[in-house]
Parts: structure tokens; C-alpha cells; sequence
């Protein structure tokens, strides 16, 4: 050890190991968090899910398609799917995409905008 650095934990005395703690704590407390990282990642999903809206879209019988992704599970709306078969190439395509289990993905039939209001 330098002089220096001798005199300065001399000085300390009794209260080295609290400042070297109260040290330790200030240098984590800077340290960046994943805070940052989970905007990327909902960034990142939304970048997803905009892929996939357009891939499934394409999808025979599909029409409009919405997609929403979370780490648990996805649920697409779509117009086609009271078809069973268009359901099936809309599942099929979000597993293999996603990896997700068909257990964890739900198809649902997009609401029409007229759906509600009186017909004239």
C-alpha cells in the first residue's frame, strides 16, 4: 500500500469497513437496470407483432388481422376466423413463429364496425 493510502484508512479508523460498504452501495446504485432493456423489449414486441399482422394477413380466408404478444401467450383477431381452416393456418403459423404452445394462442373474430348498430 502507498503512504497515501495508509494515512487515509489510519484517518478512517473504526469507520473503513461502513465507508467501504456505504462505497460499495453508491457504485450499485449507479449501475444501469433493465428498466432501460423492457423499452427495447416493448419496442421490440411491437415490431413483432407488426410482422406478424402483415405475414397472417396474407394467410387465405384471414382479412384483417391484429395481433397481441406477451411473454405468456398471444391472441389474434381476425376477420376470417369463424373458419375453422383459416383458424388452423392462423395457429399453426403463430406457434411456429412464436414457439408458444396452441394452448397459449387464441384466435377470435374481429368485430364488425356495422355489428351493433340498427340496420336501415
Amino acid at each position: 500500500m502507498s503512504e497515501k493510502t495508509s494515512k487515509i484508512l489510519k484517518a478512517a479508523g473504526k469507520f473503513k469497513y461502513p465507508l467501504i460498504i456505504l462505497a460499495l452501495g453508491i457504485l450499485l446504485m449507479l449501475l444501469p437496470t433493465g428498466k432501460a432493456q423492457s423499452r427495447g423489449a416493448d419496442a421490440n414486441a411491437s415490431d413483432e407483432e407488426e410482422r406478424m399482422e402483415y405475414v397472417l394477413s396474407s394467410v387465405s380466408g384471414a382479412g384483417d388481422v391484429r395481433v397481441m404478444l406477451s411473454d405468456s401467450g398471444a391472441v389474434v383477431v381476425c376477420q376470417g376466423a369463424d373458419d375453422a381452416g383459416v383458424r388452423l393456418d392462423v395457429m399453426n403459423a403463430v406457434c411456429a413463429y412464436t414457439g408458444l404452445t396452441s394452448d397459449r394462442v387464441t384466435i377470435l373474430k374481429i368485430q364488425d364496425k356495422l355489428n351493433g348498430e340498427a340496420a336501415k
